[in-house]
């Protein structure tokens, strides 16, 4: 049941650029690119404004992804051909002049699990597990969100089921 769900892989890029060089007013949390747009990057997060003290002094640190399930053979590429296409693709959404001052890739060969055709047939599937074997809980980020809060919420609530069984021994 496992081996059917897909994570592609995903390129995490931090780039990190001088204040005077950024054009627009950084005041959101950063921005997902729809598929229909057809850019080489998901999206961007704009961790130094929502993340205090993530860049020096006047400067901004931006999280951007690329590859995933819509072009998942960019994970292949070199760092500096990945850096370049997400430094182009930040620049002409945000309005960035002149490089960055700052670099860094992390690959996630396993990343974002697709809820794809099927799904709800793996989530039963797992249900039929834990109930077949007493005990045996799945806490993924498959069944019951990606996001960090919703992995939280469902570690939370994984913990619970855990007390309750080790209660009943």
């Amino acid at each position: 049941m496992f081996k059917n769900i897909y994570y592609p892989p995903v390129a995490e890029v931090l780039l990190g650029f001088k204040n005077d060089r950024i054009q627009r007013n950084l005041d959101g949390f950063g921005y997902l690119i729809p598929a229909k747009e057809k850019r080489e990057i998901l999206g961007t997060i704009w961790s130094s404004v929502i993340f205090p003290n993530r860049a020096p002094e006047g400067y901004s640190l931006f999280t951007t992804f690329a590859g995933g399930s819509r072009n998942p053979e960019l994970y292949s590429n070199g760092d500096d051909k990945i850096i370049e296409i997400v430094n182009s693709g930040i620049k002409s959404i945000i309005g960035i002049s002149g490089g960055y001052d700052f670099s860094k890739i992390i690959r996630w060969e396993k990343a974002i699990p697709q809820y794809t055709l099927g799904y709800y047939q793996t989530l039963n599937a797992i249900d039929r597990f834990e109930k077949n074997f007493p005990g045996a809980i799945v806490c993924s980020n498959y069944k019951g969100g990606i996001s960090v809060g919703d992995c939280v919420m469902n570690a939370d609530k994984t913990s619970n089921k855990i007390i309750l069984c080790m209660e009943k021994m």
